[in-house]
């Protein structure tokens, strides 16, 4: 679900954060199955009404 908008601080044990797909967090982090998600991101083009988007994921899509 798209909750909003948010600033990425430190995370992962303390000092760091990584954004990365999500074969490679598999790769990095070996003891985490798949389907488990902490965080997701969809980037969004220029002038796309985010507002829409939330709604059409948290609702589905009729396409």
């Amino acid at each position: 679900m798209i909750e909003g908008l948010f600033t990425l601080g430190s995370s992962f044990a303390a000092d760091g954060a990584i954004i990365t797909s999500d074969l490679n967090f598999l790769r990095i982090f070996d003891n985490r199955r798949a389907g488990l998600i902490n965080v997701g991101l969809i980037n969004l083009k220029p002038g796309t009404d985010r507002y829409a988007v939330m709604q059409n994921h948290r609702y589905g899509s009729s396409r």
